[in-house]
This record gives C-alpha cells, structure tokens and sequence, in this order.
C-alpha cells in the first residue's frame, strides 16, 4: 500500500500563498522552475511506501520563499530559503 503525501499540496499553496503576499509588495510575481533531469513533483503528489522515505525536491525560484507542515508525518528541510537554486527534503513517516 502506498501513502500519498496530499499534504503536499497545501504546503505547495501555502508557499505561493506566501511569496504571492511578499511579492505584492515588490510587484515581483513568483516563477518556480524545475531545472531539465529533475522530477517535477509541483504537478503531482509525492508518493511513498508504508515505510516512509525521503524524497529530494530540487528547484529554482525567483522571490524568498517559506513552507510549513501541519501534519506531523510529513517534514520538510529547510523551511525557508531565499531566491535562487533550492533543494528541499521531504521526509515521511511509517504508516502504522
């Protein structure tokens, strides 16, 4: 069986959300890129086995950007970076 990270998605919201209401300031509109060889998980879920895994979110953005979890089996690393080449980690837990 296998376990889709759906909060993914509300996390993905909650960053335009956030480099949407940054960016309204500065008139700058956010441009996410996924660089040519790298997955491009912005248009589909994350998916893992009932073991959990990790799995590596590689991107470029154009504004500063943040992310928060709310579901305690979904983490991701770093929280926030700023403009530029990013690489996240989204780890999930054991489904029990």
């Amino acid at each position: 069986m296998k376990k889709k990270c759906f909060s993914l998605f509300r996390v993905i919201m909650l960053v335009f959300f956030t480099i949407s209401i940054a960016s309204c300031e500065k008139d700058v509109y956010p441009i996410v890129t996924v660089p040519n060889g790298y997955e491009n998980y912005f248009y589909k879920a994350l998916e893992f086995d009932r073991n959990g895994g990790s799995i590596h979110v590689v991107f470029e953005i154009n504004v500063d950007w943040s992310i928060e979890v709310e579901d305690t089996w979904c983490r991701v690393t770093p929280t926030s970076g700023n403009a530029g080449a990013q690489r996240i980690t989204i780890n999930a837990g054991k489904n029990n």
